[in-house]
């Protein structure tokens, strides 16, 4: 049986947090009705700054995330930035 294993991955993807905030926030928007395609754009915009900025704490540059394996317990932990 293998030991128990604890060790942090840093992934790095330039494009792939600010893709998926995109295609959420335009999903949401999406629902709303009676309203035109500059406000649209404004609701989608504003969902995407805001977003984002709550994804700092976990992501350094909007692009580095970074987790740590525990292979005893079976988990996998996101670890917040400066941490």
């Amino acid at each position: 049986m293998a030991a128990p294993v604890k060790f942090r991955v840093s992934m790095h993807d330039p494009d792939a947090l600010e893709e998926a905030v995109i295609h959420a926030a335009r999903k949401e928007v999406a629902a709303v009705r009676d309203i035109n395609a500059k406000e649209i754009d404004l609701l989608v915009a504003n969902q995407v700054d805001s977003t984002l900025h709550l994804c700092r704490r976990w992501f350094r540059h909007g692009e580095y995330l970074q987790v740590e394996i525990d292979t005893d317990m079976e988990t996998c932990t996101l670890i917040p930035v400066g941490r």
